[in-house]
């Protein structure tokens, strides 16, 4: 039931609150995007549901971050969008915790999952939740400091 379209006037509500600071707009965006983390269905078979996945996930992150300071935005709100955020990452190809595939396999899961939306969200909630920063960061770089670049 992926609706583009709902997600990105999920995001132009979060840049609108970053922009002007009014929170009318956080809350549309953490409301609409709370709801559509809620009410999303996507096939676990379906690479293309997986990526699409990703990207809920990814701008998912965004209106957290955008949208962190709000008030409206409450310690019981952050925690539904994360609860939800990583139900969803487990269905990711790389799981949750992220423990599939490897930085040298040069494809979508890898560049997508870990590298664009899981690390996103890692920083986004890195204030409340330092751990999750420390499991896609701690694999990032840990993988990628064995791998030699050639000159």
């Amino acid at each position: 039931n992926e609706d583009r379209g709902a997600l990105d006037r999920i995001e132009a509500n979060a840049f609108m609150y970053q922009m002007t600071g009014l929170e009318k707009y956080a809350d549309t965006a953490v409301s609409l995007m709370t709801n559509y983390l809620l009410t999303m269905k996507y096939t676990a078979s379906s690479l293309e549901d997986i990526r699409n996945r990703g990207g809920v996930i990814f701008r998912a992150s965004l209106v957290y971050d955008w949208c962190y300071d709000a008030t409206c935005f409450t310690k019981t709100r952050k925690d539904k969008m994360v609860e939800l955020i990583l139900k969803q990452a487990g269905h990711l190809e790389c799981g949750w915790p992220p423990v599939n595939l490897s930085a040298y396999d040069s494809g979508h899961g890898w560049e997508n999952s870990i590298i664009k939306d899981l690390f996103a969200f890692a920083i986004a909630v890195y204030d409340e939740y330092p751990e999750i920063y420390e499991c896609v960061a701690g694999r990032v770089f840990s993988e990628l400091s064995r791998y030699e670049f050639p000159l």
